[in-house]
């Protein structure tokens, strides 16, 4: 059972509406999205929906973290250079510097991903429209791997292959290093880029590798 101190980040959509963080740690986030109570979920449109978080400190550098929220998207990208991005931690300057789960539209690709590294699904059926599907990604410092980014499918294990190579030192919190649900924010952090067109119910974030 993990302990209730490694929970980081905790919106409880089943209580509450709005990005009110309830694991202790005041993570409360800015809500620029919308909620759907007959889903108990956030709602983002895939234009400008976004909900943004002070980059909490246990996750900086090369975090051990997991990541876990239920999806259901409205609509996925279908084009080269289009993502939907589910969650984005750090800053959108250089592969090392960020982690994000995202769905990639060129080849269909759900991803543990930074820029130019990423863990991917090969697999267009990971995160279907239309449908609540449970993602968990298990992550450990070291280089991009099997063994230190492991996505997990509705609670099974699901298998990626790596694209790129490197490590992950995420910056501490500033205008450019969020958390960001829904989407990503630019390397001014002035506006938000990489949105994403889904229903997201219970994201949490806890600092340990469950």
């Amino acid at each position: 059972t993990p302990r209730p101190e490694k929970l980081v980040v905790d919106f409880d959509t089943t209580v509450n509406s709005s990005p009110t963080d309830i694991s202790g740690k005041g993570n409360h986030g800015t809500l620029e999205a919308g909620f759907s109570a007959a889903d108990k979920a956030f709602t983002f449109n895939g234009s400008s929906d976004y909900i943004d978080v002070n980059l909490p400190p246990e996750l900086d550098g090369d975090p051990t973290l997991t990541i876990s929220m239920w999806v259901n998207p409205i609509t996925l990208a279908t084009a080269n250079g289009q993502y939907d991005t589910f969650v984005h931690l750090g800053q959108n300057t250089s592969h090392s510097k960020q982690l994000q789960i995202s769905y990639y539209g060129f080849d269909g690709h759900l991803t543990i991903g930074g820029w130019g590294q990423s863990m991917k699904t090969n697999d267009a059926s990971a995160a279907p429209v239309g449908v609540w599907t449970h993602i968990c990604a298990v992550i450990k410092p070291g280089a991009w791997g099997t063994d230190t980014k492991k996505l997990y499918i509705n609670g099974e294990f699901f298998p990626t292959t790596l694209s790129g190579s490197g490590t992950t030192a995420i910056p501490s919190a500033a205008s450019n290093s969020r958390l960001v649900f829904g989407a990503v924010i630019d390397n001014g952090g002035s506006s938000y880029v990489h949105h994403s067109n889904i229903k997201m119910s219970k994201p949490q974030i806890w600092s340990v590798a469950l």
